[in-house]
Order: C-alpha cells, then sequence, then structure tokens
C-alpha cells in the first residue's frame, strides 16, 4: 500500500486510500476459508430462495462442521456450458437477477445476503432444470438503510436532482458528498444520462460509483464493493446466455410486484416510514410526484445545454 501511494503520487494518479482497500481484501479473502461462516450464509440464502422455482442453494448435511462443508452433490454442468435452446438460456438468466439480486434487495429484512462471487463456475444446472447456486464463501449484505440510499439516489436521478443524489451517497457512507469535485462528478453523470436517451438502469448508478471510486472518494464500504460485483459479474453471466440488456428488467419487475403488494400496508404507516420492502415512505412517493415538473424542465435545460 505504502509503495501503491508512493508511486501514484510520483505518477499524478488519484490519492487512493490502497491501504484500506488492501485491508478490506484481506478480510474477505480470510472469510473464503472460514466455513462456518459459509454456512451460515448458505442457510440465509436457501431461507431467501425458499420458494423459488428456478434458483437453489443446495442443502447443508448434517455432518457439517467448521472444519467441513457436507452438502447436497449437484450433478450438471456449468449453465453457460449447458446445451439449452436460447428461449431457456435467457428465462434462467433473468430467473438469476430475479433471485439473487432482485429477492435480497426487494426484502425487509436487515440484512439482505448477496452472492459475491457469481461467475459461470458458481452456477449449475440441477437435473431437475433448477440453476444451483454453489460457494458461498463470499457474500454481501448489504442494510436497509444502504439499499434505502441506493433507491433514494435512483429517484433523484429520475428528477435530475444532483442535491438529492449527493444526499443519498451520502447514506451509503460518502465521505464530503457536497464537495465540488464530487458535485461536478454527479453533474457529468446525469449529463450522460440525458445524452443516452435511455431509462434509467443499475449500470448507470454503478457506473457513478465506480468513477468516484477511480477519482479516490472514500467512505463506501466492502459490502457496497462486493455487491457491485455480483452485479457485473451476473451481467457477464447473462452476457454468456444471450440476455444482454436484461439485468434491469427482473429488478425492477419485482420492486413494482412488491410496491402493488404493499399498498395496504401503507394507508396504515407513518407517512415518512420506510419500513417498506421497496424502502420508500409514502411522502418520498409524494415528493417524486410533485418532482415530474420541474425534472422535466432540468432535462430540457441539460440537453439545450449540451447542444451548445
Amino acid at each position: 500500500a505504502d509503495f501503491l501511494a508512493r508511486r501514484g503520487a510520483e505518477l499524478g494518479l488519484p490519492d487512493i486510500d490502497y491501504r484500506s482497500h488492501l485491508d478490506t481484501a484481506a478480510r474477505l479473502l480470510t472469510q473464503e476459508i472460514r466455513l462456518a461462516h459459509e454456512q451460515a450464509n448458505m442457510r440465509a440464502a436457501a431461507s431467501v430462495l425458499a420458494d423459488d422455482a428456478d434458483v437453489v442453494v443446495p442443502a447443508l448435511l448434517p455432518w457439517c462442521t467448521p472444519a467441513l462443508t457436507a452438502m447436497e452433490r449437484i450433478d450438471g454442468p456449468k449453465l453457460t456450458d449447458a446445451a439449452l435452446p436460447e428461449n431457456e438460456s435467457r428465462r434462467l438468466g433473468r430467473a438469476l437477477v430475479g433471485g439473487l439480486l432482485a429477492r435480497p434487495f426487494w426484502s425487509r429484512s436487515e440484512s439482505a445476503p448477496f452472492h459475491g462471487d457469481l461467475h459461470g463456475g458458481n452456477l449449475l444446472l440441477a437435473a431437475d432444470g433448477r440453476v444451483a447456486v454453489i460457494d458461498w464463501s463470499l457474500t454481501a449484505r448489504l442494510t436497509k438503510t444502504e439499499r434505502e440510499a441506493l433507491v433514494e439516489i435512483a429517484l433523484a436521478a429520475l428528477a435530475l436532482d444532483a442535491r438529492r443524489i449527493a444526499a443519498g451517497l451520502a447514506g451509503l457512507g460518502l465521505h464530503d458528498a457536497s464537495g465540488a469535485a464530487i458535485t461536478a462528478t454527479v453533474d457529468r453523470a446525469l449529463d450522460t444520462l440525458v445524452r443516452s436517451g435511455r431509462p434509467l438502469g443499475f449500470d448507470w448508478l454503478v457506473g457513478l460509483l465506480d468513477t468516484l471510486a477511480l477519482q479516490g472518494a472514500s467512505g463506501f464500504g466492502a459490502q457496497l464493493a462486493v455487491f457491485r460485483k455480483s452485479w457485473l459479474a451476473l451481467t457477464g453471466v447473462l452476457a454468456d446466455l444471450g440476455s444482454v440488456g436484461d439485468a434491469d428488467r427482473p429488478l425492477i419487475g419485482l420492486g413494482l410486484q412488491r410496491f402493488a403488494a404493499e399498498w395496504p400496508a401503507r394507508l396504515l404507516a407513518p407517512a415518512e416510514s420506510r419500513a417498506f420492502a421497496t424502502h420508500v415512505s409514502t411522502a418520498d412517493l409524494m415528493r417524486a410526484a410533485a418532482e415530474a415538473w420541474p425534472a422535466g424542465l432540468r432535462y430540457w435545460t441539460r440537453l439545450l445545454g449540451q447542444a451548445r
């Protein structure tokens, strides 16, 4: 870390906290060899996916100890190597996003588990046609507060409101979220979103976080970094399965289902309460509705500013 920091300064690179990043990597690697930790992750994930028709966690067997993980054997090829029809590959790809990202994200749990190593070798096609997910030694556990902050950033991005995006970034732990450099980065990201002409997607949010990290911004926790890794790895698997561009659809789709189901509870809850699977309060929704006209004005202002 000292060497990298010294060479980075000599070369004029961003002032990155290498020691903190390497300490985090060391802690995560240590988790990889703690079998009891992996077993706990598997139990938590199995609970989340208990009624999922397409994604399954192998069952743990009674002989598990802190020195041994014994689990159900999965006889099947890697999902990306299976000879499946194109439509079935795409369907299972969307099911993976729904089960491994959308389900834990859109939950009321205070700590939601996300698989942290979603490469093709950890996704096996079981004999019953489901995708079995193995190797749960590395996971991200985003708190509900962190998921609320991510949704706040998404709503603020829809409204093209840079100030509220900064507030959401601060909720994720970013230091000096209202500083000039970060404000400029957020503005450039919003300009890119407007220029693209595409709906807001999770890739945009991940891109913003990556840009901030490359600029030396600090404060994001290790769990958020692992969650980002999960998203990027899974989108790579989707590309292998021919499901490019489908990652946001199941994520947003399940969020809308949760949103529809929680309306009766909202009628009795305080307006500021975010005790919902969608992580937004009724006041947040009213604020978003009121932002429709200002958001349109911000859109045309940014678009015309780019045209000049």
